[in-house]
């Protein structure tokens, strides 16, 4: 019997013969899988369709655009396809001399007012160079019978700074004065750097809250002979990890806080410096400050060298006065004053206090209105080989858990309270705790 009619008429088909039942299961599945598609591709279709395509720009929109682009003044400074056309860009010269102009290579020396009008016009110009090691632009400005006058600030912000250096006349500052009318003087900011300022007198007027160098965010400057005179606020401030070097520096300025000041981890050198004039502190070191005063004369209107918030300053060869503490240390600080001279109209010659270490070794405390060196609430004061005299309160103060090492020290005599008053003075060993 032929397969096909065996299999219509339900009898067994021989082993090998096609099974027409499941062959026909099969196109049915098959037919269901491309209606399902069929059904997919319809709704992709219709969604398709109910896009907003108003949104997308057409051929001839684009094409608009790209003209009016081409022709546009905003594009003047760049260069045309007939400009690249005409570099020599076989020898490369052109392109060279382009970049060539940008870079300097050697040490250049500007004038003021002969060849720039003003500090900021020198600074505009060569806002955009770029030097290479040992190239320096050095600004000299003229002696002028009148002031240079600046209505805001001459701002340092430039990636090369480190290679600027300014300089008036350096053998009288005075013939060369920079006055800014109710704003800072010179601003060196966000990383920048000035290499040397010097020469030159910084003159603040129409009073406001002012700062004469006011060096902060990452930057440095060095400054040489520099007078500066009428700002309110400090003469030189070192701000945010900042670091200021000055050098034979003159401050006469009325400042309300003080008259160098670093603060929020920043470091001030003063080599030879003369700060007088302040209302507030003479100098002060706080927020983690560094700091060293050397060979300098410190007078401050209320107290003379402030050293707070885990700050550490040395102070070696210098003469401080003030009305209130000459030397005052706060909240975990140190101070190391070899050499040093302190002296209070109003208070103590040195207060020491909250865990505070004073290396007061070699030091003299005298002619204090009150002690000569008060320590206490567990501070460490070091007065190996110091000289305390003339004070109207006690030579030595120690009290609240504090300790005083007294090796070495000398009472000339004059403390009016007598020479200690202590719940413990001792006669210690000193240590070298970490100062810069």
């Amino acid at each position: 019997m032929p397969v096909i009619l065996a299999a219509l008429m339900g009898c067994p088909t021989p082993e090998g013969a096609v099974d027409l039942q499941a062959l026909q299961s099969r196109l049915d599945a098959q037919a269901t899988q491309l209606d399902a598609q069929a059904a997919r591709i319809a709704a992709l279709e219709a969604e398709l369709d109910a896009q907003d395509l108003s949104i997308y720009a057409t051929d001839q929109e684009l094409a608009g655009a790209v003209s009016g682009l081409a022709s546009t003044s905003d594009l003047a400074p760049f260069l045309t396809q007939p400009d690249i056309d005409a570099l020599d860009l076989a020898s490369r010269t052109d392109l060279e001399d382009a970049l060539l102009d940008r870079v300097i290579a050697q040490s250049l020396t500007v004038e003021v007012p002969a060849d720039f009008p003003d500090l900021n016009a020198v600074l505009d110009a060569y806002a955009d160079r770029v030097f290479l090691p040992g190239a320096f632009l050095n600004v000299e400005i003229a002696d002028s019978p009148t002031p240079y006058v600046y209505a805001e600030p001459i701002i340092v912000e430039h990636p090369y700074g480190a290679h600027l250096v300014i300089t008036g006349n350096a053998a009288d500052p005075s013939a060369v004065v920079l006055q800014f009318a109710g704003t800072d003087g010179i601003e060196v900011r966000w990383g920048s750097a000035l290499a040397y300022l010097d020469g030159v007198t910084l003159r603040g007027t129409n009073g406001g809250t002012t700062t004469g160098i006011y060096v902060h965010h990452n930057s440095s400057a060095g400054i040489g002979d520099v007078r500066i005179e009428g700002f309110t606020r400090s003469a030189v401030n070192a701000s945010i990890q900042s670091f200021v070097s000055v050098d034979s520096l003159v401050s006469t300025s009325p400042t309300d806080v003080a008259g160098v000041l670093a603060e929020w981890n920043s470091t001030l050198w003063a080599n030879a410096a003369n700060i007088s004039g302040s209302t507030g502190e003479g100098a002060s070191f706080v927020q983690g400050a560094r700091g060293r005063l050397t060979n300098s004369t410190i007078v401050g209107g209320n107290r003379g060298v402030v050293v707070s918030d885990g700050s550490s300053v040395v102070a070696t060869g210098s003469d401080v006065s003030a009305q209130q503490n000459a030397l005052e240390l706060t909240a975990h600080s140190m101070v190391r004053a070899s050499g040093s001279a302190w002296t209070s109209a109003g208070a103590n010659g040195a207060s020491v206090q909250q865990g505070s270490y004073a290396d007061l070794a070699g030091a003299t405390l005298s002619n204090s209105a009150d002690n000569g060196v008060e320590c206490f609430t567990g501070s460490y004061c070091d007065l190996f080989d110091a000289v305390v005299e003339g004070n109207m309160g006690s030579g030595l103060l120690v009290q609240v858990g504090s300790t005083a090492s007294t090796a070495g020290l000398t009472f000339n005599g004059g403390n009016t309270g007598g020479n200690t008053n202590s719940s413990g003075v001792s006669a210690s060993e000193t240590f070298d705790p970490y100062v810069p």
